[in-house]
């Protein structure tokens, strides 16, 4: 049910809500995060081989755009902010920057996996409230 709230969002945010233009990237300051610079136990947290999200976090590293804007947002703490709607706003540049600008993008599936992922699994490591 989750997941299909995030689909749902996401595709109402880039048919009628989202500015699709593009905007010049720049890459934020490390400390321009959700709180501050990455926190690592939370990549950690996504990428362990003993954790639920890993098999997410590898397919998203082997997709170019998927990686670009899980990096940044990993960066930039994005999965820092407790509700979906705002760590979407942090991570906003990360998918401008990987020119993501679609719901039907493969690598939307993937992020929202490691989305929910970050929730359910890794909550205590990545999400703050």
């Amino acid at each position: 049910m989750k997941r299909r709230w995030a689909v749902l969002s996401l595709a109402a945010l880039a048919t009628g809500c989202l500015d699709t233009e593009p905007l010049d990237f720049e890459p934020a300051p490390a400390d321009a995060g959700a709180d501050g610079p990455e926190d690592p136990f939370c990549r950690q947290c996504l990428s362990s081989d003993q954790g639920q999200c890993q098999a997410a976090y590898e397919q998203c590293r082997q997709d170019e755009t998927c990686w670009t804007v899980i990096d940044c947002a990993l960066l930039r703490n994005c999965m820092n902010p407790p509700t979906f709607e705002d760590r979407l706003a942090c991570a906003n540049p990360c998918l401008q920057r990987a020119g993501l600008s679609t719901p039907n993008h493969p690598a939307i599936n993937t992020l929202l996996t490691l989305n929910i992922c970050a929730n359910d699994s890794c909550r205590s490591s990545c999400i703050k409230s």
